[in-house]
């Protein structure tokens, strides 16, 4: 402030940026002399002369000390509230911050569901992360945050142009922020299910000066069995009848690593660096019994032992730079390179009354993908900016098969594809409006050949816009988001590539290299009041992707395929209402209902066939404050099945209990949890689809009782920044 020299009245004013810099008037209409005076909460303030002042002025202010004899502050935070057409879950000064996994914390927003350790968002697939509005490439990093770090987390059901054509949603993860100094944070957790199993990880961040250096190790041993139980038939001059009960045991060893450094020159400006891998072993062997029945009864029964070995190995750099503030002029630049390679080797044994035949495929795949992104985000006005982009992808796949069988070919293929894209979108902030309108250009060429054969090769070209519109009210209380999108969803890299999975001399499982992208148009309200929120969406998509059931006649008539296929079109009604409260200061209870309707059809012994009936989900949270700090859950949730794709499920219901308590200062957590009490998580599907009826039970055996500890040392560091250009292609593989 500046101050009459006179009488100590005010005479003009401003405020530091982030970094402590300050700028005054060059001229003031007030008569000399003057004084200038800088003061900060915490510091004694500053009073000099402005006569002394010619230039610039370097003010180092003195720590205060402050005696307070005693504080008490009480508040209630609101949960979740709707803000410009986003659901934000408030996690800090909740009682959701004593949740010990990021995971659970999750699994409680309205609209995200925990489907065997995946986070999905209700009805629309897997979200985009972001965690301070920087992409993340690896779910295991979001999961290894500390809950009580997080300030806030966000869901986007219906993204803008901004993020990319195929991303169906985005969770925005915000954190507190963060002091100088080492943090060191370790965990494990052991589940007994069936079998023993075990995780444990650790993670160490510094941060001095500018200079962050983050690592993270997390090694795990998972044992569990599964039993599947499955009846199929093929109607044609030939009834054919097949039934499996089969059981599965597997065991997966995995290592997780991450290295990453950050540089920063100022609070907004930073560049650095980041190294993430994975490698992981999972050998399973399996064993069916089967009977293959032909009309009039010709029974066929035999057994199948299988053992099969995969390994994978994958990693990622990815080097960044960003520029500028929220709300001002910022830039980002992202470049990736991911190596991805596994290996699967399968012996199968097929023993009949008179015979047996030995099957033995080695198989291999190597990607390697490269990807560049640079991004602006220019504020025209007080209350508009415009957002630009470009981002190219480049992604070069080899397979290999070989075997001896007389039952499968070897191949050989490989699989190209190059995108070039570019977004702008702009956003204009009035008193009680938000409008955000934009549009994204993406031009992918791609290329599959066969280098076995040529009859299979594939060339596509794709050039597109996707438009994307938004328009937020507020007012007395209520929040409302319309907002229309359209995108695309490109098939996973194992859908595409041309290998074949054996099952027995009567089933296979192969790819589909001519399978085409499906395409979507969407438009969606959400409306918000208080703890209510509500979201209804229309989404139309062409060329829908499903598995399919197919045969190959040249083979055999009794022989099956497994693959996928475009379908013409399908629609879906989807709608999400949710009611989450704090009650007695203690009880968080929250209530989530969600439907989705389809309408899909296709056809079963040349007779049409909807898929339509309608799915209902239902969750039911509680999170209870007990004495001495013990945080008790209990966690429900119910499916109802329905149509999901070509298949038509029957109900499944899930309950979680867990018991938590933090000791010495929150360093030290532990918890109890019993994962679905009852045993009760089941999958039971059917369809029928052109000659093929298929109905299948599915026991994962999800069941298990584990015990969680998390030690923390000094876990107040800023938190590494990094930005990954190939979010897209990871989310493929």
């Amino acid at each position: 402030m500046i101050l009459s020299a006179h009488d100590s009245t005010f005479v003009c004013g401003t405020t530091t940026t982030a970094t402590g810099e300050f700028f005054l008037k060059d001229s003031i209409d007030s008569p000399p002399p003057f004084l200038l005076k800088v003061s900060c909460i915490g510091y004694k303030p500053f009073i000099g002369s402005m006569a002394d002042v010619a230039g610039p002025l370097r003010i180092v202010l003195q720590e205060a000390s402050l005696g307070l004899q005693e504080i008490t502050v009480t508040g209630t935070r609101k949960a979740f509230e709707n803000k410009d057409g986003k659901l934000v879950a408030n996690i800090a000064g909740t009682i959701l911050s004593r949740e010990h996994s990021m995971g659970e914390v999750l699994s409680m927003i309205p609209g995200l569901v925990n489907k065997r350790g995946t986070i999905e968002v209700f009805g629309s697939g897997s979200p985009v992360f972001y965690i301070n509005n920087r992409k993340v490439q690896d779910i295991n990093e979001v999961m290894s945050l500390m809950v009580n770090d997080i300030k806030s987390i966000e869901l986007i059901t219906n993204p803008g142009s901004k993020y990319d054509a195929d991303v169906n949603a985005v969770v925005i993860i915000r954190t507190t922020k963060r002091d100088d100094g080492l943090s060191v944070q370790t965990g494990m957790r052991i589940l007994q299910s069936v079998y023993l199993s075990h995780n444990e990880y650790i993670n160490l961040m510094y941060h001095k000066k500018g200079l962050s250096i983050s690592t993270y190790y997390q090694y795990g041993n998972n044992k569990g069995n599964s039993i599947q139980n499955s009846d199929k038939e093929i109607a044609g001059d030939t009834l054919w009848r097949y039934v499996d009960n089969g059981k599965r045991t597997y065991r997966t060893q995995r290592h997780l690593y991450r290295l990453g450094v950050n540089y920063e020159f100022t609070a907004n400006h930073y560049i650095g660096f980041l190294f993430n891998g994975s490698y992981k072993s999972s050998p399973e062997r399996a064993y069916r019994e089967n009977k293959l029945s032909a009309d009039p009864g010709n029974d066929i029964n035999y057994g199948v032992y299988s053992d099969l070995h995969t390994t994978n190995k994958n990693q990622q750099i990815n080097i960044f730079h960003h520029y500028g503030a929220q709300d001002a002029f910022q830039s980002t630049l992202s470049i990736d390179y991911i190596s991805y390679k596994d290996a699967r080797r399968q012996f199968t044994s097929e023993m009949y009354p008179s015979s047996e035949i030995s099957t033995e495929l080695n198989s291999g795949t190597s990607i390697h993908i490269y990807a560049g992104e640079y991004k602006v985000d220019y504020p025209i006005t007080e209350k508009s900016q415009i957002s630009i982009g470009l981002n190219a992808n480049m992604i070069n796949e080899h397979g290999t098969l070989s075997t001896e069988s007389s039952y499968v070919d070897g191949f050989e293929y490989e699989y190209r594809e190059r995108k070039i894209s570019a977004f702008a979108q702009y956003r204009l902030s009035l008193s009680h409006l938000l409008l955000e309108v934009g549009a994204r250009y993406e031009n992918m060429k791609a290329t599959y050949l066969d280098l076995s054969a040529s009859d299979m090769d594939m060339r596509r070209v794709e050039r597109e816009i996707y438009p994307s519109l938004s328009l937020s009210y507020n007012a007395s209380g209520f929040s409302n988001t319309l907002s229309f999108r359209s995108q695309i969803e490109r098939p996973p890299l194992s859908f595409l590539n041309g290998q074949t999975y054996y099952i027995d001399r009567f089933q296979y499982q192969k790819g589909n290299p001519q399978l085409r992208p499906q395409k979507s148009y969407s438009i969606e309200w959400r409306t918000n009041y208080r703890n209510l929120n509500l979201n209804i969406s229309y989404v139309y998509t062409k060329d829908y992707i499903s598995t399919l059931f197919e045969d190959d006649p040249s083979i055999g008539e009794s022989v099956l395929y497994y693959t996928w296929e475009n379908f013409n079109k399908a629609q879906f009604v989807k709608a999400n209402v949710s009611y989450a409260c704090t009650l007695f200061k203690c009880w968080f209870p929250s209530l989530t209902i969600g439907v989705i309707k389809p309408f899909f059809k296709s056809r079963y012994l040349d007779k049409s066939v909807l898929y339509n009936r309608p799915s209902v989900y239902l969750s039911v949270t509680n999170s209870i404050q007990l004495p001495d700090e013990y945080l008790f859950s209990l966690n429900c949730d119910f499916d109802s099945g329905g149509n999901k794709r070509i298949y038509d499920y029957q109900p499944n219901f899930i309950a979680a209990l867990s018991l938590k308590k933090d000791f010495f200062h929150k360093k030290l957590a532990l918890e109890l949890r019993w994962n679905d009490m009852f045993k009760s998580l089941k999958y039971k599907s059917s369809t029928k689809i052109n000659r093929f009826y298929f109905r299948q039970t599915e026991d994962y055996r999800e069941w298990n009782v584990s015990l969680g500890v998390i030690y923390r040392m000094r876990s107040n560091v800023k938190r590494l920044r990094s930005n990954s250009a190939a979010r897209e292609e990871i989310q493929r593989l």
